[in-house]
């Protein structure tokens, strides 16, 4: 039985949403990764061919790094501008994301709106209805098993962007829980025209300057405990100083401190002076659950790749987050 089929009310959900909407808008989380840029362009394809009107709308620019895969501009950034799209909106449909207040400024103008969610994350208690499966690598292979149910041709120009989602998300197919189907669903898009050696040159060997400089500043500022099993760094507004980086530039150092030889988690604090925050991104090689520390304090994500926003300092945060993380090393290590 193919995995979208467990999912038959949540498919039934959003068909019957789109099937009742002419004006569609797609949105994702702030600072969209490849995973949701990639599956809401190869969506917008295959809805726009159905003969609905469909726009894209996100919160905030889309980082450099997934530039290529807008390759029509179809991509706007909400302003005064954009935003008349979300008014005249008879569906929302959020990608890679399930929770509306991830979208940011999206969210307070789509009152009233009927809102939808396709995502692969583990559901949390602000998700709204729609397909939510998080027995998928990524949204990318979610949204090809639904367009081939829906009876949607996979051509070129919706393989391509589909198949870069799936790259992404599984970190050029590292991790995925030992499924056959992620590989089954990169072979069909293969097949469909997705070119696999484009795919993962633009995605894993274009790495900025900038965002190597800050690479090599939070290895510089790197932290090894517990044996070498915890590793953390941190991201402070002096360090960006000079650098021309975007929000997935900072979200990239993460993945370098858990490809350490011996680490178990890895974990990288960035301030966010504006906003008064920190964010803390927690990645865990070594298979060892921790998005349950990140639910603690209002976060959430996949078992072994969370996230959240915490108020306070750095120092603060730290303080708080460190100490559980070190426990759940020394847990795992009796």
């Amino acid at each position: 039985m193919k995995k979208i089929h467990r999912h038959h009310e949540g498919v039934k959900r959003l068909l019957d949403g789109i099937a009742n909407a002419n004006q569609i808008v797609l949105t994702s989380h702030e600072g969209p990764d490849g995973d949701g840029v990639g599956a809401m362009i190869a969506l917008s394809i295959a809805l726009t061919r159905q003969g609905k009107n469909v726009h894209i709308i996100v919160p905030s620019s889309l980082p450099r790094r997934f530039a290529f895969l807008d390759r029509e501009k179809a991509i706007r950034v909400l302003s005064k501008k954009s935003v008349g799209a979300l008014y005249d909106a008879q569906l929302v449909i959020l990608v890679d994301c399930c929770e509306l207040q991830r979208t940011a400024e999206v969210a307070k103008h789509v009152g009233g709106k009927k809102v939808l969610a396709i995502d692969h994350h583990p559901k949390t208690e602000g998700c709204v209805d729609g397909l939510l499966a998080d027995d998928y690598s990524s949204t990318g292979e979610l949204v090809l098993d639904l367009l081939e149910e829906m009876g949607v041709e996979i051509t070129k120009d919706i393989a391509f962007p589909l198949y870069c989602a799936i790259l992404f998300d599984t970190h050029e197919f590292r991790f995925t829980r030992n499924d056959p189907a992620v590989f089954d669903a990169a072979k069909r898009l293969v097949e469909a025209g997705a070119d696999a050696e484009e795919a993962s040159r633009r995605l894993f060997a274009s790495t900025p300057i900038p965002a190597l400089l800050l690479q090599a500043r939070v290895l510089q500022n790197a932290r090894v405990e517990e044996k070498g099993a915890l590793v953390w760094s941190f991201i402070t507004k002096d360090m960006l100083d000079g650098l021309r980086v975007d929000q997935d530039d900072l979200r990239r150092p993460v993945t370098m401190l858990s490809e350490m030889q011996g680490v178990k988690i890895a974990v990288l604090f960035k301030e966010v002076p504006k906003r008064g925050l920190v964010k803390v991104s927690i990645r865990s090689p070594g298979k060892i659950k921790i998005n349950d520390i990140a639910q603690m304090f209002g976060g959430g994500g996949h078992p072994f790749a969370a996230g959240v926003d915490m108020d306070g300092s750095l120092e603060d945060v730290k303080s708080k987050v460190l100490p559980l993380l070190r426990q759940r090393v020394r847990q795992r290590s009796l």
